[in-house]
């Protein structure tokens, strides 16, 4: 069967994907490419569909008689079927359990990392993560309790299916959870701009948003945590731990498609995906 170009559809799907209700998490999401009869089975965590999805589009060569798919449906016994070569590929931020190390081989793809900021003419600069912990489950909610400046603490956040907000939840909130009045804003770009504009607030973003900054905003920064900046050279020599990390793993034993597959990715164009939906490389 000839290969179908279908790079437009993928965009479409994700688009769906990622547009569908922000209280839902759909239990499987799966991209079809070609029809062949040699099945590479990629799966991997749903906010990278579209990385992978692009990757595997653009690495089969057009004569390709591969069968590639990209689910977000990760089985409990994942590490078995990546060993048994009925999954080819997982990428995911999962923590692995020691008999699930054995099994498979991986390495570190690329780091989400999450940053607090604050108003530009905040005197904050740094706070405990007891103190974010406090701020954002609205234990502390004046900041003359934690800096000098004075009145209410204005909290921002993104929605509950955002990968930062999981970050948020694991990393600080633990067991407790958000106020119901708590402002959720849909990216990054507005969370700036509301910190921008109030010097009483403070939000989470993405750390490339605040490296790149391709917001057009200026007035704010990001605070240390414990006294650690959040920076890509702390996040990748694990300094800063506010991250999502996520690493590829395959079986021990690979088919010649699933180590071009790898190479793919973890290469130029893999690279130029991983960055362009604003993640952290290793190197």
């Amino acid at each position: 069967m000839k290969y179908l170009k279908i790079t437009a559809i993928l965009l479409v799907i994700s688009t769906i994907c990622f547009a569908a209700d922000k209280n839902k998490h759909p239990a499987e999401f799966k991209i079809q490419i070609t029809g062949g009869r040699d099945k590479i089975l990629i799966i991997c965590d749903r906010e990278l569909v579209p990385i992978f999805g692009a990757v595997a589009e653009t690495s089969a060569p057009k004569d390709s008689s591969l069968a590639y798919t990209v689910s977000t449906s990760l089985p409990k016994d994942w590490a078995e079927q990546l060993a048994d070569g009925k999954i080819q590929v997982v990428c995911t931020a999962k923590p692995l359990t020691k008999k699930e190390k054995e099994l498979v081989s991986g390495k570190k793809l690329a780091y989400l990392a999450l940053a607090v900021v604050v108003a530009g003419t905040s005197p904050v600069k740094n706070l405990t993560a007891r103190q974010v912990t406090g701020i954002f489950c609205g234990g502390i909610n004046d900041w003359s309790l934690v800096s000098k400046l004075k009145g209410g603490i204005i909290p921002f956040k993104l929605p509950d299916n955002s990968p930062l907000t999981t970050i948020l939840r694991k990393k600080f909130l633990k067991k407790h959870g958000f106020p119901r009045n708590m402002i959720t804003f849909a990216n990054s770009s507005e969370i700036l701009l509301s910190v921008e504009n109030n010097p009483r607030g403070i939000g989470y973003i993405n750390l490339i948003d605040y490296i790149d900054n391709s917001t057009g905003h200026r007035n704010f920064r990001k605070i240390k945590i414990d006294g650690i900046e959040a920076s890509a050279k702390n996040v990748r020599q694990g300094k800063y731990p506010y991250v999502r990390t996520y690493s590829i793993y395959t079986g021990k034993k690979n088919k010649k498609e699933t180590t071009e597959f790898v190479k793919h990715l973890t290469g130029g164009s893999g690279k130029f995906r991983i960055q362009k939906y604003k993640l952290i490389l290793p190197k």
